[in-house]
C-alpha cells in the first residue's frame, strides 16, 4: 500500500500527534480546597508552570494586582489574597489589611511617645509634626510577622502555613511549586522599598532559570537572589540591626502546604509559633536516644533557641 517506507513514517507520527486540548492531559490536578481543583504542568527540572482551569491556554500569573489595591503600601495584602485565590479562598482588602495591620503595624501610641521624648515637652508644636511625620514614613506596608499571623488565620482547611528566612536556597522556592504551592516572597528592588510578592512557577530558558512573579514579570534566579536578600536596604549595620528587631530579615518566604508536618526546622527556624513541649516531642520521636539541650518557645518568639546536639 504504502511504497515509500519514509511518507509511512510521516502518517504514523501525525495519527501519534495529540489533538487539539489534548495537551490538557499532562495537568496533574491538585485539590487544594472544598472540592476545587488547580492543575499544574511539570517539564522535568527545566519548568513548572500552574493554572487555574484545566482548559486554560497560558499559566497562572495573578487574581489581583496592584491596581486593585485601595491604598499604598498594601503590596502584602495583595499577595495574601493571590494565594487564597489559588486555594479557592478569599479575604477582602480591608480584613487582609487589617489582620496585616498594614500601614499600622506601629501603634499610634508608642510613635507620640517617642515624639515627646524628641521634642522635650514641646507637645504643642514639635511633637505633632512629629507625629504626622513619623505616621507616614515609618509604620508603612505589612511586617513579615503579621503576614504569617493573617495567613494562618485564613489559611485553607487541611493546609499548614510554613515560614522560613535566613537561606536563600533555590530549591526553598522550587520545591513548593512543582508541589503546586505559589510562594510568597519579601523583596527590595530598590533603596528604601521593600514589596511583598508571589512567585507562581519557574523555566528554563538559555541555560538560564527565570521565575514568573505575580505583578512582577519575569526575572533570572540572578536577579532575584539579589532583591529576595534585601541588599538594596541593608547596607549598613545599623539598618540590618533596627530592621532585625522589626522581623525584617533577608530570604523571607511563605507558603501553604499539607505535606510533612507543621514546621520545618531547616536553617534553625520553626514555620509556625509552637509550644515548647510540642516541639520537644517532635524532634525526640525523629531523633530517638539522642541527647538536647532546649529552652521554650512562645508564640512571640519563633526562632527555636535551643541548640540540638547528638
Amino acid at each position: 500500500m504504502f511504497k515509500n517506507k519514509n511518507a509511512l513514517w510521516v502518517l504514523v507520527m501525525i495519527l501519534a500527534l495529540p489533538a487539539a486540548g489534548a495537551a490538557d492531559e499532562f495537568m496533574d490536578p491538585v485539590r487544594v480546597s472544598g472540592g476545587v481543583n488547580r492543575y499544574i504542568k511539570r517539564y522535568g527540572d527545566a519548568r513548572v508552570d500552574l493554572y487555574i482551569n484545566r482548559g486554560d491556554r497560558a499559566p497562572w500569573e495573578q487574581r489581583w494586582s496592584q491596581s486593585d489595591e485601595p491604598h499604598r503600601d498594601y503590596c502584602g495584602p495583595t499577595a495574601g489574597r493571590n494565594l487564597l485565590f489559588w486555594y479557592g479562598r478569599d479575604a477582602s482588602y480591608r480584613v487582609l489589611g487589617r489582620d496585616m495591620k498594614t500601614n499600622n503595624w506601629r501603634p499610634g501610641f508608642r510613635l507620640w511617645g517617642a515624639c515627646a521624648g524628641v521634642c522635650a515637652g514641646e507637645i504643642a508644636v514639635c511633637a505633632n509634626v512629629c507625629y504626622g511625620v513619623l505616621k507616614k514614613f515609618v509604620s508603612r506596608g505589612s511586617l513579615p510577622k503579621h503576614v504569617k499571623s493573617a495567613l494562618h488565620r485564613h489559611r485553607p482547611p487541611g493546609f499548614n502555613v510554613y515560614y522560613q528566612d535566613g537561606v536563600g536556597a533555590l530549591s526553598r522556592i522550587l520545591k513548593p511549586l512543582s508541589d503546586g504551592n505559589p510562594v510568597a516572597v519579601l523583596q527590595s528592588t530598590k533603596r528604601k522599598n521593600l514589596h511583598w510578592t508571589v512567585v507562581t512557577g519557574y523555566f528554563k530558558k538559555r541555560g538560564r532559570l527565570f521565575l514568573r512573579f505575580a505583578n512582577g514579570g519575569e526575572r533570572t534566579w540572578g536577579e532575584f537572589i539579589k532583591h529576595w536578600s534585601l541588599q538594596k536596604v541593608v547596607r549598613t549595620r545599623a539598618a540590618r540591626r533596627v530592621l532585625k528587631r522589626m522581623g525584617i530579615k533577608p530570604y523571607v518566604l511563605l507558603y501553604y502546604s499539607r505535606n510533612g508536618s507543621p514546621w520545618d526546622y531547616t536553617g534553625g527556624f520553626l514555620v509556625r509559633p509552637l509550644t515548647g513541649a510540642l516541639v520537644l516531642d517532635l524532634w525526640k520521636r525523629k531523633n530517638p536516644g539522642k541527647s538536647y539541650k532546649f529552652s521554650y518557645v512562645t508564640r512571640r518568639n519563633c526562632r527555636l533557641r535551643g541548640i540540638f546536639r547528638k
